[in-house]
């Protein structure tokens, strides 16, 4: 999923997330998975800047999915990892905002 520009979710990009996340967590049972979310940004952010940008960028996407786990879930719930992915060209060398994302691999229990 691509979310350039600043720490923060547009409704759109929530709404993404919430039609992602309806399949791992819904208001009678949640996946008791491991959520991998590493961030991306582009090159312009290099070292640790680089590497501080996109961690921000994916505890920004953990914590709002966290906050879709409804209060009933128990201990069946889904669990999040928030990584640094670093800066890279890697999906698109001509366009910067292309490469600032976040990437999900799930772990099943």
């Amino acid at each position: 999923m691509i979310f350039p520009g600043t720490a923060s979710l547009t409704t759109g990009q929530k709404n993404i997330l919430k039609s992602y996340f309806k399949n791992i967590c819904s208001t009678a049972m949640c996946m008791p998975v491991q959520i991998n979310v590493t961030g991306y940004t582009d090159l312009s952010a290099t070292g640790s800047a680089g590497t501080q940008q996109s961690l921000a960028r994916a505890q920004l996407v953990a914590n709002y999915l966290k906050s879709l786990i409804p209060a009933n879930a128990g201990a069946n719930k889904p669990t999040f990892v928030a990584v640094a992915g670093g800066a890279t060209n890697r999906w698109d060398k001509r366009s910067a905002a292309a490469n600032r994302r976040v990437v999900f691999g799930l772990l099943v229990s």
